[in-house]
């Protein structure tokens, strides 16, 4: 499974010297826990939810006057499309991450990867197993029914025989 069949609809970006208050109003009027900072379509950076209380609010700093860039995580791990889900997770759970930007061959930003995606995916492909478990057995079931009906027609066939 890779990660070209993910489901983010909602990808936000920004530049460096967006207000931290600007990002804020993003993530909230958009719907998201984490803006992408981006140069020439190139992420170079991410500000979350989290970072934005951590290192603004809870610092009491003006909103107005810090720009993502200096709140910014800019040690991303970055994908390209088409990178195993397994590799990411992986990626993910070492640096203790949530999201991941994804990018295509030319390194410019085209999605981004969140965890609450993949559990939406992975919990799809977990309904897909049950699914498939319960038509199986259905089928056995089936099977089943139709070797005992044969075996009681062959009965009622037996006895039904003068002797």
């Amino acid at each position: 499974m890779d990660n070209k069949r993910k489901i983010r609809k909602t990808l936000v970006t920004a530049a460096p010297d967006t207000s931290a208050q600007t990002l804020a109003i993003l993530m909230r009027d958009r719907h998201v826990g984490a803006v992408v900072i981006t140069e020439k379509d190139r992420p170079v950076g991410i500000v979350t939810d989290r970072d934005l209380v951590s290192r603004v609010v809870a610092r009491y700093d003006d909103p107005l006057t810090i720009r993502a860039r200096d709140i910014m995580t800019s040690d991303l791990v970055i994908a390209r499309e088409g990178t195993q889900l397994a590799k990411l997770t992986e990626q993910m759970r070492a640096r203790g991450i949530r999201r991941v930007p994804i990018v295509d061959g030319k390194g410019r930003l085209v999605n981004i990867l969140t965890m609450d995606d993949m559990l939406v995916v992975l919990g799809e492909e977990i309904a897909n197993l049950g699914r498939a478990v319960v038509t199986g057995m259905g089928r056995e079931a089936r099977v089943a029914a139709r070797g005992r009906a044969s075996r009681l027609r062959s009965e009622r066939i037996a006895t039904a025989r003068p002797r």
